[in-house]
């Protein structure tokens, strides 16, 4: 009999039990609404566990988001995060990471430090704020392995700090600029072979004059500013300019006397402008039956911000690259030669349809705009579309995974459907399937929201990780449901 086998097991967790199902209707009823809150309006670099290193040692590098205020918020799409590295003295394993909707945080790559010096990592998206991190690497040596006449050398020995700032659009080739009307941050790095005061004062100025000067977490109101160093990185952040120009920085260190000249850097400003073209989102995941796509093409600025404004137009052509998948501009341009492809962008976005047929799911779709002007001033942009299974055809699939699941329990107790009349088949047999079916699905939408598997669950691999768990599911089911089961449906007596 089936009590007989599990009542051991089920009574210690019989509160368990009401939690686990609790848990598991939550995350069937509540999981799409776990994420909502705040919009993403800014990346966050998040390093770990230090931000200096020795050549040779690695770091951990994801990538976080923020709201406008500030606070953390999961990103409200799919998105691709590119990430860069100034200089040649680390290496990053990948040049991007991709992350799903209502993620907190990407998976880490790895940062590799290759030789002394200061890198700045950068991270980039459409649509959001840029942000970057300093990572110093030093070569350390202690005293006994310094050799009989060797001594711990700089380059230039009468420099205990430098200013460092690195535009977030700077390219191996191209300086790059900082926006107008945004803040910036850049960085007082001190030179660890200097013997500089723990309590040594940071002062800071700037031409032109700005409203504050940030300096650490001291903020002083125009002028002069002056802040503690606290480490190796002081963080010193700046209004920046409200028209297009040159801001230059200057800092000293007030412990050297105002002998010594200040550092400086000149940062430089411009207006935002149009330089390439997007869909948003960049990755998007649809169901197997949405065979009519709304999709939304704009214009990135220099910056990676979607253009506002209305501007000059332009022609874009919309190119699928899978045969059985096409797209049809809302607007189309009048050029007879791209009929049916090409977009007129009037405005500061533009709509378009995309429309496939017979592709299974777990397909990726990858298409294509770029600007068909004669001017071509535009930089092309990509998407990823992915085709997934519907979310109800996977919670029926790990509904079945769950019934088999139970089905070879039943099989291991040695309990037959028809019973012990096999004139007539067994209700406990079916009611043992049936909540088999049921924990099934709540296993697997439990295990996707914890883990962040959905709605990425609902791709090509989301098939097979929906029948495993949902079979799991069914196989402990029976398992700690089956007193229960005993105590809502007893065994008949028999005589």
């Amino acid at each position: 009999m089936i009590g007989s086998r599990t009542s051991v097991w089920i009574n210690p967790f019989r509160h368990s039990i009401l939690g686990a199902l609790a848990a598991g209707f939550g995350s069937l009823c509540l999981g799409p609404l776990a994420h909502a809150g705040s919009a993403p309006a800014s990346l966050r670099l998040k390093l770990s566990p230090d931000e200096v290193l020795s050549p040779g040692q690695t770091v951990a590098v994801s990538v976080a988001f923020a709201d406008a205020g500030g606070a953390a918020c999961p990103s409200d799409q799919r998105r691709r995060v590119m990430l860069s590295v100034s200089g040649s003295g680390g290496v990053l394993e990948q040049d991007h990471v991709d992350v799903e909707a209502g993620q907190w945080v990407s998976a880490a790559v790895t940062f590799r430090a290759v030789s002394s010096g200061d890198v700045f990592i950068n991270a980039r998206t459409p649509g959001l704020a840029a942000s970057q991190v300093v990572v110093s690497i030093r070569s350390r040596k202690s005293r006994w392995e310094l050799g009989l006449f060797e001594t711990a050398v700089f380059a230039d020995p009468g420099v205990s700090f430098a200013l460092k700032a690195r535009a977030p659009n700077a390219t191996a080739a191209r300086a790059g600029s900082w926006e107008v009307g945004n803040p910036v941050t850049i960085y007082a790095i001190l030179d660890e072979a200097r013997d500089v005061s723990r309590r040594a004062v940071l002062e800071v100025w700037t031409e032109p004059q700005t409203p504050w000067i940030d300096v650490g977490s001291v903020r002083s109101d125009g002028g002069r500013a002056k802040g503690p160093i606290t480490g190796l990185h002081t963080a010193v952040t700046l209004p920046g300019r409200s028209d297009d120009g040159e801001l230059c920085v200057f800092a000293r260190i007030v412990e050297e006397g105002a002998g010594r000249p200040p550092q400086t850097e000149c940062l430089h400003f411009e207006r935002p402008v149009a330089s390439r073209i997007a869909f948003d989102p960049q990755l998007l995941t649809i169901s197997a039956y949405e065979t009519d796509v709304p999709l939304t093409v704009v214009l990135v600025n220099q910056f990676d911000g979607y253009n506002t404004t209305a501007g000059e137009s332009h022609n874009i052509e919309l190119i699928s690259h899978n045969a059985n998948a096409r797209v049809e501009p809302q607007s189309p341009c009048s050029l007879p030669e791209r009929a049916g492809t090409c977009l007129r962008l009037n405005a500061a976005r533009g709509r378009a349809t995309l429309k496939w047929s017979r592709l299974p799911a777990g397909t990726q779709i990858k298409l294509t705009a770029r600007d068909v002007d004669d001017t071509q001033d535009l930089h092309e942009g990509t998407a990823e579309i992915t085709i997934v299974a519907k979310p109800a055809a996977l919670a029926l699939l790990a509904a079945f995974g769950g019934c088999l699941g139970g089905l070879a329990r039943l099989f291991y107790l040695g309990v037959s459907l028809a019973g012990r009349n096999r004139s007539r088949l067994d209700s406990r047999g079916f009611v043992h399937l049936g909540f088999s079916g049921l924990f099934g699905v709540i296993l697997f939408q439990a295990t996707g929201v914890a883990l962040g598997l959905l709605p990425s669950a609902a791709s090509a691999t989301g098939l097979g990780q929906a029948f495993v768990l949902g079979t799991v599911g069914g196989y402990g089911g029976i398992v700690v449901l089956g007193r229960l089961f005993d105590q809502v449906l007893p065994a008949a007596k028999t005589a």
